[in-house]
């Protein structure tokens, strides 16, 4: 299980986007499927914001109703956007529980029992729970992890914002460094 954090706005889904790819990519000959939970950002911007990125457009500039794209930049996002067709990604934009979630694993690990399953959560304070407090709810996303890791060896990789804390001036003087008790529930993602 690997825990990405970050303060809001500062690429942890560009990034962890970069490395579902880029792990997909490396390893064609290897049998992976990636169940990509977006609970922030909807599926098709995923695929908007790594498109533009491919083909080294803004993704303003898409949105833009000020600055006509160019037809040789259409054509280059077309190309992007159709090149991930091809990627074993199945995202899920609507928010689920762990329940649901391991329910969905065990179906895609029953039909292709010879693939590693990624998981990709963004972000984990926005999977669903009936836990009475957030620490309850992800010390239950942190065991599941771990649990369908030891079941069907799946990889969990989840996306976490960093509280406040690490903003306060006297964490400058340890260039603000980030702690585990930075993560919202990382006591218990820690104990765990």
């Amino acid at each position: 299980m690997y825990v990405i954090a970050g303060r809001p706005g500062v690429g942890k889904s560009a990034f962890s986007n970069q490395l579902i790819f880029d792990v997909l990519d490396k390893n064609k000959d290897k049998k992976v499927i990636v169940l990509y939970w977006t609970f922030e950002m909807p599926d098709y911007q995923q695929i908007m914001r790594a498109a533009s990125n491919k083909a080294q457009l803004q993704f303003s500039q898409l949105y833009s109703v000020d600055q006509k794209l160019s037809d040789d930049g259409l054509k280059k996002y077309e190309d992007a956007v159709d090149s991930y067709r091809k990627y074993p990604i199945f995202f899920c934009s609507i928010p689920q529980n762990m329940v649901k979630i391991k329910e969905i694993n065990n179906k895609v690990f029953q039909k292709h029992p010879e693939h590693t399953i990624i998981n990709l959560y963004d972000h984990s304070r926005l999977i669903l729970g009936s836990e009475d407090t957030e620490l309850q709810k992800l010390n239950q996303v942190s065991k599941t992890c771990m649990w369908l890791q030891a079941r069907m060896g799946s990889i969990s990789i989840l996306l976490s914002q960093l509280n406040r804390n690490i903003e306060q001036e006297y964490r400058a003087k340890q260039q603000y460094q980030p702690q585990l008790t930075d993560l919202f529930g990382g006591d218990s993602i820690g104990q765990d």
